[in-house]
């Protein structure tokens, strides 16, 4: 059991790179062909886009703000309501081959080791496949990743709320501080990333209906592997979908270098 459990790693790691994107099928005139490197306007793009991501809610408009307000809302409800008995439902149903997979096929694409890796793989398949898109889309989900990380571990240490391991009371935030008590369950950093990497990848490769679905499909499980893992209650998950959803999407319309101008949140 145990190495079947870990060869699910090289599974998940090479066929999402291999047989989801299909660099090849992207090839490009070469002739046209410019490489998308990491240079200075792309690392200054970090910071134009962290201040667009701070700035952002006061360019919304109605409807954005009704989404905003309707996530806040429901996140609200199931924290008053649900994540404790959640909570239960999942501890009730874990097993060996469960656990194998969460941590060997789920965790990790939260945590970097399988995304960046996919990312670095895509990025090279674009420079030996001359293909701007590839290695544009790897560079753009990689700034996703790290948005969205900085910005969780900020909130974690304004919130301090307590993970479902720690307590079964839901509802203690222990407010801004510095220590590093382990009370750092909101908001979730795995699904937070998770989805601003499949944000940027989906809306990318939005003309092959297959890569948003397996991207988010993806991005779900590990939100979901969170909860089945007692690492977060299902408040946190249901709170950093929406939140990663929304770095990836700034960061995917931004693509304020390689010549590129921002079209909107």
């Amino acid at each position: 059991m145990g190495y079947e459990l870990k060869k699910v790693k090289i599974i998940f790691c090479f066929l999402f790179v291999i047989l989801v994107f299909d660099v090849p099928c992207y090839s490009q005139d070469t002739l046209k062909y410019k490489p998308v490197t990491p240079n200075k306007a792309y690392f200054i793009s970090y910071l134009q886009d962290t201040r667009d991501l701070i700035i952002s809610p006061f360019h919304w408009n109605g409807s954005q703000w009704i989404g905003a307000a309707s996530v806040t809302a429901v996140s609200g409800v199931v924290l008053l309501t649900e994540d404790k008995n959640i909570k239960y439902f999942a501890q009730n149903y874990t097993s060996p081959l469960a656990n194998g997979i969460s941590k060997y096929g789920l965790e990790p694409w939260g945590s970097g080791v399988y995304s960046i890796s996919a990312m670095a793989l895509l990025y090279m398949g674009g420079l030996a496949w001359k293909n701007e898109k590839a290695e544009e889309t790897a560079l753009l989900a990689t700034k996703s990743f790290i948005l969205c990380g900085g910005g969780v571990e900020v909130a974690k240490y304004i919130f301090h709320r307590e993970r479902p391991y720690m307590t079964d009371n839901p509802k203690i935030f222990l407010g801004p501080s510095f220590s590093n008590s382990g009370a750092v369950s909101f908001p979730s950093g795995h699904t937070t990333v998770a989805f601003g990497v499949a944000t940027v990848i989906a809306s990318e490769y939005k003309d092959k209906p297959a890569i948003p679905i397996i991207a988010y499909t993806i991005a779900g499980l590990v939100g979901l592997s969170r909860i089945y893992d007692n690492k977060h209650w299902a408040s946190d998950v249901f709170f950093s979908a929406p939140l990663g959803w929304a770095v990836g999407k700034l960061v995917a319309k931004g693509k304020n270098w390689h010549g590129r101008k921002r079209v909107g949140f």
